[in-house]
């Protein structure tokens, strides 16, 4: 059996920023942050930013909120 992993960081093949912004926007809700635009995710993407990185830009730098941030921001993604 052959098995192939793609691995697709420039949305070459699948355009995922829908995704993404999802994955920024369902855990901001919950945690009662603001959610950054999907134009200003996808230029910091652009720019090799990680989602902690664009939430620290967004003006969050409590650390507890951000491990929750990313919990819950992976719990979404895996939930897909």
């Amino acid at each position: 059996m052959i098995r192939v992993i793609i691995i697709d960081f420039d949305d070459t093949i699948t355009d995922n920023r829908c995704l993404d912004y999802q994955a920024f926007k369902l855990p901001c809700k919950k945690l009662g942050l603001l959610t950054p635009s999907k134009k200003k995710i996808e230029i910091l993407r652009k720019k090799d930013y990680s989602a902690e990185d664009i939430l620290r830009r967004n003006n969050e730098t409590d650390e507890n909120i951000i491990k929750k941030f990313l919990d819950k921001r992976i719990r979404f993604l895996k939930s897909i």
